[in-house]
């Protein structure tokens, strides 16, 4: 919302010298959510088996990310799962469609004294194109309005993108290190006002090879 500030000087006996009118914006975003982690790591050994065996797990859940323009009249904003309402401005402020209601990283790794060798799986579930619309079919759609307008199909899917990651280690310092992201190639949903590129992989299979030392 906008507030306005006024400075009110005043002379002895009260008398007004000055009135000071400053418009400044309240605009701003409120959420709640939880982060988990969890992982577990053993050693092979027992299995005749070298080297040791790593789980690491990330989770997002956001249950709501409501955001006030700061525009007199204008409604709030509910962005949380709303995949399709982003931005394509690189400004800071470009946080609707890249907020899912759950998001996953996990990490599966296998590690021995020549190197490490780990799979990735990063997932978020599926949304909406836009909280507000009003889903419908004509001729039953009531009348839109600018808050809600009506739609016939707002779903937004969800992915889940596989990595892989190879690392040799070459001396002490040194490690030979290749990486494939995207190894199913999976491609975006089909763009209605464009792709969300904060959050899709629109990229595709992409490989990396490398070497990495350590000073």
């Amino acid at each position: 919302m906008i507030a306005t500030v006024r400075a009110v000087p005043v002379q002895n006996g009260g008398t007004i010298v000055s009135v000071a009118s400053q418009v400044f914006n309240l605009a701003s975003a409120v959420t709640d959510g939880i982060d988990l982690e969890t992982s577990y790591q053993f050693d092979l050994s027992k299995w005749n088996v070298p080297g040791s065996f790593s789980i690491r797990g990330l989770g997002t859940k956001v249950y709501k990310f409501i955001e006030n323009t700061g525009i007199p009249g204008q409604p709030n904003i509910s962005l949380a799962g709303a995949l399709g309402q982003y931005s394509t401005s690189t400004t800071y402020n470009a946080t609707g469609g890249t907020i899912p209601t759950w998001k996953t990283y996990y990490t599966e790794e296998y590690a021995n004294t020549w190197g490490s060798f780990a799979l990735i799986q990063r997932w978020f579930n599926a949304g909406t194109f836009a909280n507000n619309y009003i889903v419908c079919q004509a001729p039953n759609c009531p009348a839109p309005t600018v808050a809600n307008p009506t739609i016939n199909y707002n779903h937004m899917p969800g992915a889940i993108y596989w990595d892989a990651y190879l690392g040799y280690k070459i001396s002490e310092r040194g490690e030979l290190y290749g990486k494939v992201n995207n190894i199913a190639n999976l491609t975006p949903p089909p763009p209605g006002g464009g792709v969300n590129v904060t959050l899709y992989d629109v990229i595709g299979r992409m490989y990396y090879l490398g070497l990495r030392y350590h000073l």
